[in-house]
């Protein structure tokens, strides 16, 4: 606490913070939050906030103005006011009065509310001078704790967010974090590999950035609207990084490529401010990761799972609404898969040459 009260900025993100700097470690990977904390420096950018201003009321109105009304207040109003179909009284934001009002308020610091709107002329009646406040609370806690936002509610919500990631004009654009696709080995290598041709493939889809945990093979071939950044890969911090950068540019879906990476992709969800998608395979889901993981599934608006099997051993633990979760099976393209001659790299490795070799598939899970 004294390290985070000397300045007003740093005060001021104690008042406004979900967790506190030093809880990230517990809830992140620490060496993630070193990273992201490195990276966003919202101290500094807090204490820049305030700078130059005179008088402690006026530097919280702009810090106030600046993140929690931008980032935070208008936002909520605008996403909940929409999905109710109702009209929410938001702060007049406006440029011309806020310039002629500052050297005012910076005049008469201590000036309150009720002694402007006493000041009025006309005089304004008792009812709107004495009108209780009704701020600006969107209950979505309450709702689930009480259970009035029903499962398929959450589910027909978390539909058309994905649906309208796709919708309108030409151009939508893909964040894909992912362990690996190309330059990969493996079948989430090549699950991740098909799902970038799959929206390449898609006339609504611009770019799709992909963002790779490690990619230690020469790549495959990339789509023209994909945009492979190498820069991710060769450690945490400079995958961190590359994906902090990459975020700040708007996005129209995001999709989280494993589970372990579905942190990374919750810090980055209110920044990106686009739905965001789970991708899971098998194993790596069928028992809870970590002891964190259902609160960040939370965040995530679908899941996409490569069987049937996987999607019904995962919601075991995870119990989200069935709406959300879709089995997505990995395609087998002809062109890829068939009769071909002895590959002698591969004889030669495993001691093969003149043996007769029984191969035994199992069938294919049941979707």
């Amino acid at each position: 606490m004294l390290e985070y009260g000397k300045t007003l900025g740093s005060a001021y993100l104690l008042r406004r913070c979900l967790f506190a700097p030093w809880e990230l470690a517990g809830t992140l990977d620490p060496d993630l939050a070193q990273a992201g904390l490195a990276e966003l420096q919202s101290v500094s950018q807090l204490d820049a906030t305030t700078r130059g201003i005179a008088g402690d009321r006026l530097a919280v109105s702009a810090l106030e103005m600046s993140w929690y009304m931008r980032n935070q207040l208008l936002r909520d109003a605008d996403w909940a006011g929409m999905a109710q179909s109702l009209e929410i009284r938001v702060p007049f934001v406006d440029l011309t009065l806020l310039r002629d009002a500052a050297p005012w308020l910076a005049a008469y610091p201590d000036i309150t509310k009720a002694e402007i709107a006493r000041a009025v002329n006309p005089k304004l009646p008792d009812s709107v001078l004495a009108r209780p406040k009704t701020g600006f609370l969107v209950p979505v806690r309450d709702w689930m704790l009480t259970g009035k936002l029903k499962r398929h509610e959450r589910g027909a919500a978390a539909g058309r967010a994905i649906s309208m990631a796709f919708t309108g004009a030409p151009g939508k654009r893909v964040l894909l974090l992912t362990t690996d696709a190309y330059g990969g080995h493996g079948g989430i290598a090549l699950y991740n590999r098909d799902i970038v041709e799959a929206l390449a493939a898609m006339p609504e889809i611009g770019e799709i950035v992909i963002v790779p945990r490690n990619a230690p093979l020469p790549l495959e071939p990339i789509p023209a609207k994909a945009r492979f950044l190498a820069a991710a890969t060769g450690g945490k911090v400079r995958y961190v990084k590359t994906a902090l950068l990459a975020s700040g540019k708007p996005y129209d879906l995001t999709i989280c490529g494993h589970i372990n990476l579905l942190p990374l992709a919750s810090l980055l969800s209110p920044v990106l401010r686009a739905p965001l998608v789970l991708m899971v395979y098998g194993i790596d889901v069928w028992q809870p990761p970590t002891r964190l993981a259902r609160r960040w599934l939370a965040g995530v608006n679908a899941v996409w799972s490569i069987s049937a099997i996987t999607r019904d051993r995962m919601n075991g633990w995870a119990r989200l609404p069935e709406s959300r979760l879709h089995a997505a099976a990995q395609r087998h393209p002809s062109e890829r898969y068939g009769m071909a001659g002895k590959r002698a790299d591969l004889i030669a490795r495993h001691g093969l040459a003149n043996s007769k070799i029984v191969l035994t598939p199992g069938p294919p899970p049941v979707l």
